[in-house]
């Protein structure tokens, strides 16, 4: 008995000095330099979509060094259950597994980031999104702006069945427990570079890459493959991670050949938000019919308009009149470009003559609805009233 005593008396103290050591051993930080958060919101027609991200996310974070760097995934499927997983240099670990959440409830976010910042504690954070959106509209506007009934909340980012999350409640779910930005966000979801979003995320992330247009399938996946190493740079090449995205896509043919991105740096958005609100406020040039905007949807009646040929028609073409806005959208404006054609052969396809980076909505008679939306945005209210 007394051998048996002594032997687990042992165990215990080798156990304990096991983990003594691996809490200090210089191969397992007790601070990361970078962690990235992929949010995958696929309990919806994306669902088939998220183990091809998945495999994409592990075959580029063979690039990174995964003993500093951390890349944890939420995965959500349609009739399946949500899972949360760590993709390593050797491949993806299941952490967690849970029954019926709903990715488009921000209480669910909240609980991914909490976990991650408290789990992975790293010098920055990134975020990647995918899922359906439509920017700041909201629910069951995009498909028919024109029979919205307004609830005055945009409901429009992530999409779970039917149910979606509001652009407020993202801000404010996605926020890092200790009130610092991400060092960037990434939205592989449609329409998101309107100044509208742009505008309630400036205190949340550094940076932002996101598309004016819609992004065709399988969107970014080809740039996980081979530039996802460029997010984990301890400041992130984001213009080179969306320039290879570009490149890729306006490297296709026909329909395929077709995308928009935008790289925006939000430190100093603010400035440019107010200049935009100056500039329509002060302007003598109403434009409440804009089919002559560059628009960036495939609808019948346009909600995504080129900021800056918008300001120009408000203006009356005088371009002396957007002097420190265009100051401006050199600062915030890092990197953009869109194809020549969208979706050519589809309906609605359009041509793309003008790309400033950053879409606006343009109040029309015909949405009243919609409009009374629109003047509840954060946007509106505070540069715009």
């Amino acid at each position: 008995m007394k051998f048996q005593f002594v032997r687990y008396a042992i165990w215990v103290l080798l156990l304990v000095s096991c983990h003594k050591t691996d809490s200090t051993d210089p191969t397992y930080p007790s601070k990361y330099g970078k962690t990235v958060i992929v949010y995958l919101a696929g309990d919806n027609n994306l669902s088939s979509e998220v183990d091809s991200k998945i495999e994409a996310l592990s075959s580029g974070f063979r690039n990174v060094d995964g003993k500093t760097n951390k890349l944890i995934v939420f995965a959500d499927y349609r009739n399946n259950n949500s899972q949360l997983l760590e993709i390593s240099n050797s491949g993806v670990i299941l952490l967690d597994t849970f029954e019926n959440l709903n990715a488009a409830d921000p209480a669910t976010l909240k609980k991914v980031i909490t976990r991650v910042y408290s789990t992975y504690p790293s010098e920055s954070y990134g975020i990647i999104c995918f899922s359906h959106a439509s920017g700041w509209l909201p629910q069951g506007a995009f498909s028919d702006p024109s029979e919205y009934e307004s609830t005055f909340r945009s409901k429009s980012l992530i999409m779970d069945n039917d149910q979606e999350m509001s652009i407020e409640d993202f801000t404010e779910a996605v926020k890092l427990p200790d009130g610092s930005k991400y060092d960037f966000i990434l939205f592989e979801t449609c329409h998101m570079a309107g100044i509208e979003v742009a505008y309630s995320l400036r205190n949340i992330a550094s940076r932002m890459i996101a598309s004016s247009a819609e992004i065709v399938s399988p969107g970014f996946l080809d740039t996980y493959k081979n530039n996802l190493d460029k997010l984990f740079a301890p400041d992130a090449d984001v213009c080179c991670f969306a320039s290879s995205f570009f490149d890729h896509w306006n490297s296709q043919s026909g329909a395929r050949r077709s995308a928009t991105v935008t790289v925006m740096n939000l430190e100093n958005f603010q400035l440019l938000a107010s200049e935009v609100g100056r500039i329509i406020k002060q302007s003598k040039y109403l434009i409440s019919q804009p089919e002559n905007i560059q628009h960036f949807d495939r609808n019948l009646i346009h909600m995504f308009f080129d900021l800056r040929e918008y300001l120009l028609a408000m203006t009356g073409g005088d371009q002396s009149k957007l002097t420190y806005f265009e100051t401006l959208m050199d600062d915030v404006v890092m990197y953009e470009n869109a194809t020549p054609y969208f979706m050519t052969g589809y309906p609605y396809s359009f041509k793309i003559d003008k790309h400033s980076g950053i879409t606006i909505y343009i109040m029309q008679p015909e949405l009243e609805s919609l409009n009374e939306a629109y003047q509840k945005t954060d946007f509106y209210k505070d540069n715009l009233n």
